[in-house]
C-alpha cells in the first residue's frame, strides 16, 4: 500500500526527498530477481553508510545529519557561509550530504522494489491466486500514487478477494494513522484502512464494476476480503505472509463504505467497455449479476517514501 515504512536505525531524517531515481530497481522490459535487487541494495547501503561517515567527520559544532538532508541543506549551508566558515569545509559537506541523499534515495526505492518483485512472485508461484488485473501489477521506476494500493489478487475458487501490501528489506506495516473517509484515523493493516483502499484507489470501483458477479458475491459475504501483506525479507527463501481480513462494515456497523463504493461503481455505468467474462472459477453461475451492471508517503512501499532520510527496512 502506498504508505511504506521505511526505518533507518540512528537516522530518521523525514525530510529528505529527491525525486530523481537512479532506474537500477530494473526496466519495464528487464526486471530484476530479487537476489539481484538485494545486492543493489547491500551496495546502496555501503555508498550511503561510506557518505554519512565522511558528513560526520565534517559535522560543525552544534549541527546534525538533519541539518543536512534534502529539505535543510541549502539553507544549512548558506547560513555556514556567510557566517564565515572554511569554505573548504562547507565544500566537503555540501558533497558527503548529497552523495548521502543520492544513495538513501537509492536504497529506498531498491527496498520497495524488493516488496514489489517478491509480493508478485508470491502470488504468480500459487495457482490458487491471480493477479486481479495487469492494472494491479507493478512497475520498475513508478510508483504508486498516494491511496493506492501496492496491488490486488484473487482466488480462483471465488472466496476471497485481497488488496496486496509488499514489503521488501525489513520495513514493516506503517503505524502512523492515516485519515479515512468515514473512520478517522487508521493504521496499515487496519479494517478501516482497507477499507478506506476500496475507495481511495479508483481502480477497484472500475474491477468491480467489470467483473460485477465478484462484486455481488463480496456484498452478500460469500466472497471474503482480505488485505494481505506479504515480507520479502531475504534474498532467497519464501516471503512472510499475515493476513488482515475485514468487511465492508464500518466499526460503527454503519454501510457507509459500502454505499459509497457502489455509487463509484454505478457511476461507471456507460462510460466504460462491457463487464469482463473471465470472473473466477468458483462464481461462475453461481451469483446473480447486478441489474444494472455494476462492477501513499510510502510515501516507500503505500505514500511510499522513494527517496530521503529514512531507509526501508535497513538490514
Amino acid at each position: 500500500m502506498h504508505d511504506h515504512d521505511h526505518r533507518d536505525s540512528g537516522d530518521h531524517d523525514h525530510s529528505d526527498h529527491d525525486q530523481s531515481g537512479s532506474g537500477d530497481g530494473g526496466s519495464p522490459d528487464h526486471d530484476k530477481t530479487v537476489p539481484e535487487l538485494f545486492e543493489d541494495r547491500s551496495r546502496y547501503m555501503e555508498a550511503r553508510d561510506e557518505a554519512l561517515s565522511r558528513l560526520d567527520a565534517h559535522m560543525p559544532e552544534d549541527h546534525s545529519r538533519s541539518d543536512f538532508n534534502a529539505t535543510n541543506r541549502k539553507t544549512t549551508l548558506k547560513d555556514l557561509r556567510l557566517s564565515g566558515y572554511d569554505p573548504d569545509e562547507v565544500k566537503e559537506l555540501r558533497n558527503a550530504a548529497r552523495d548521502a541523499t543520492d544513495a538513501r534515495r537509492d536504497v529506498n526505492q531498491t527496498t520497495a522494489r524488493i516488496g514489489e518483485v517478491g509480493g508478485e512472485q508470491y502470488l504468480d508461484e500459487h495457482p490458487d491466486y491471480e493477479v486481479a488485473g495487469p492494472e494491479f501489477r507493478t512497475r520498475p521506476g513508478e510508483t504508486p500514487q498516494g491511496g493506492w494500493s501496492d496491488g490486488a489478487a484473487v482466488k480462483i475458487d471465488g472466496s476471497e478477494f485481497d488488496i496486496s501490501e509488499f514489503k521488501g528489506g525489513g520495513a514493516k506495516l506503517d503505524r502512523r494513522p492515516v485519515r479515512t473517509e468515514f473512520e478517522g484515523p487508521a493504521r496499515q493493516g487496519d479494517p478501516a484502512y482497507s477499507r478506506n483502499h476500496l475507495l481511495t484507489d479508483p481502480r477497484f470501483a472500475q474491477y468491480f464494476h467489470d467483473h460485477p458477479d465478484l462484486w455481488e458475491s463480496i456484498k452478500r459475504g460469500d466472497t471474503r476480503l482480505n488485505f494481505k501483506a506479504i515480507f520479502t525479507r531475504t534474498p532467497d527463501g519464501p516471503p512472510l505472509v499475515r493476513d488482515f481480513p475485514f468487511d465492508l462494515t464500518t466499526n460503527s456497523g454503519g454501510s457507509e463504505v459500502r454505499d459509497a463504493l457502489q455509487a463509484r461503481i454505478d457511476a461507471l455505468d456507460g462510460a466504460s467497455a462491457p463487464p469482463h467474462s473471465n470472473i473466477p472459477e468458483g462464481l461462475a453461475g453461481s451469483c446473480d449479476i447486478a441489474s444494472d451492471g455494476d462492477g501513499e508517503a510510502d510515501d516507500g512501499a503505500s505514500g511510499r517514501r522513494a527517496a530521503g532520510d529514512d531507509d526501508g527496512g535497513q538490514g
